[in-house]
């Protein structure tokens, strides 16, 4: 799926920057331009970012659930 038309930026793209340390929406904007040209993908970046920390926090919970279990 594109995130960012104008610059071909896809929801992969942006979570494999996120894994190497992109932490906001800023981040993504740097390193990939998308957001920068019309403006209409930065709710879309912000949700794929969302949706990262929210699956994120969801493994660390399940990681320390294994451990006490």
């Amino acid at each position: 799926m594109f995130v960012c038309i104008c610059k071909g930026i896809r929801k992969s793209d942006i979570e494999t920057l996120a894994r190497k340390g992109g932490q906001g929406s800023e981040d993504i904007k740097k390193l990939t331009g998308a957001g920068t040209e019309c403006g209409t993908c930065e709710l879309r970046i912000q949700r794929v970012l969302k949706e990262i920390q929210s699956n994120s926090t969801s493994t660390n919970i399940s990681d320390k659930e294994d451990v006490a279990g």
